[in-house]
């Protein structure tokens, strides 16, 4: 169980290596054929190596086109091995994305990509934004 956990840890920091590389090619032969990749932000489940493969490659160009950098690191969550993406936002008022509500947007969007593995590989992502209880209104 311990080297799975090891194993497991060596791919989530490869990953984040990828994006903040910005290079899929980095990534591409840890994912498992049948990869999952899930998201807020794109609404629809990414099936398949191939499409997953292209998704990044697009938004990886879409990110080294713009100016608004994203970082990734490794992170533990209640001892959960996930990621933490970081995004600057040049104009937050103006980006539906970026964090908070209103006059209240900070300058950079946060999210986490949970993973699950099969085969030693990676077989699922799952992407979702995550405001901080300061950056939401309870009513």
């Amino acid at each position: 169980m311990q080297t799975q956990k090891i194993e497991m840890e060596d791919l989530i920091r490869k990953y984040c290596k990828a994006w903040n590389n910005l290079n899929v090619g980095e990534i591409a032969d840890e994912f498992h054929d049948d990869i999952e990749h899930h998201s807020q932000v794109i609404l629809e489940v990414l099936k398949g190596k191939p499409k997953v493969v292209d998704y990044l490659k697009k938004k990886f160009e879409a990110i080294k086109s713009g100016d608004e950098p994203v970082k990734m690191y490794p992170v533990k969550h209640q001892n959960v091995l996930c990621a933490a993406l970081f995004q600057l936002i040049v104009e937050p008022q103006a980006n539906p994305f970026a964090i908070g509500l209103g006059n209240k947007k900070k300058p950079y969007r946060f999210g986490v990509i949970a993973f699950k593995f099969q085969d030693n590989k990676i077989s699922q992502t799952c992407f979702c934004i995550i405001p901080t209880f300061e950056e939401v209104e309870f009513v």
